[in-house]
């Protein structure tokens, strides 16, 4: 990533009745350094459920997504991830981190 860059981060999972999703945004000064949490979504839901989260990674050059499931009997079922840069578009700040199920 560029320096000075924030980053949208999206997500749609599908977890199933008493399970739970994680996303997590990682990132390193250095392509061989050690890797930090920038920021986290976890699932309050079942169903499809859809993270979003503005991130500053003004700090990092590399980044690292980690899609997890809470426990290793847990389902969850990815669509997709996105890691938008958003510094040169006119994107409207969201929440910091809000989700929502679906139908």
């Amino acid at each position: 990533m560029r320096p000075s860059t924030t980053v949208l981060v999206s997500a749609l999972v599908y977890v199933t009745s008493a399970d739970a999703a994680k996303i997590t945004l990682l990132g390193s000064a250095t392509s061989g350094g050690t890797y930090t949490s920038i920021d986290t979504a976890t699932s309050a839901a079942s169903g499809w459920v859809r993270f979003y989260f503005l991130a500053d990674t003004s700090t990092y050059e590399w980044l690292k997504v980690y899609l997890e499931s809470q426990a290793d009997t847990d389902v969850t079922y990815w669509d997709y991830v996105v890691v938008w840069p958003i510094d040169r578009f006119d994107v409207q700040v969201l929440p910091s981190v809000f989700e929502y199920g679906q139908d």
